[in-house]
């Protein structure tokens, strides 16, 4: 007499699949989310980078810091994920549009904002909850 084998997965493989599969997704996505608006903050990073030169162009040729981004010779126009750049004679600030913009998966809770100090280059991150992660 032959044996008949049944061949397939039991439901406690398959349940021990989905909880690994739901394991591995809950530390994955998090960091994914984190990484995709660190390279969105990138965007602000190169935007004040060049507001920066521009400050720096205005200062060489009147020995001061310009407090307003219409007297430079720099585009500021709104970026994807951030507004338009805002100067004072000291720092340059932008913000991050909130429409676009999700808490998932990082510690930001609210829109934020980076603001870099004219001259000395240096970038920080301000806004609700602690978005230290976007910068490098």
């Amino acid at each position: 007499m032959q044996r008949i084998t049944q061949k397939g997965f039991t439901l406690v493989e398959l349940l021990v699949v989905v909880i690994m599969i739901g394991v591995l997704a809950s530390v994955a996505v998090p960091k994914y989310f984190r990484a995709v608006e660190r390279s969105r903050a990138s965007e602000a990073s190169s935007i004040l980078a060049a507001l920066n030169q521009s400050q720096e162009r205005f200062r060489q040729r009147n020995n001061a810091y310009a407090t307003s981004v219409a007297v430079l010779d720099f585009d500021a126009n709104t970026g994807t994920y951030f507004g338009a750049p805002t100067t004072t004679n000291t720092t340059a600030v932008i913000a991050r549009n909130t429409a676009s913009f999700s808490t998932v998966g990082h510690s930001c809770t609210a829109g934020y904002s980076l603001t870099i100090a004219l001259g000395a280059g240096t970038v920080t991150a301000s806004g609700g909850g602690t978005c230290d992660f976007l910068l490098p």
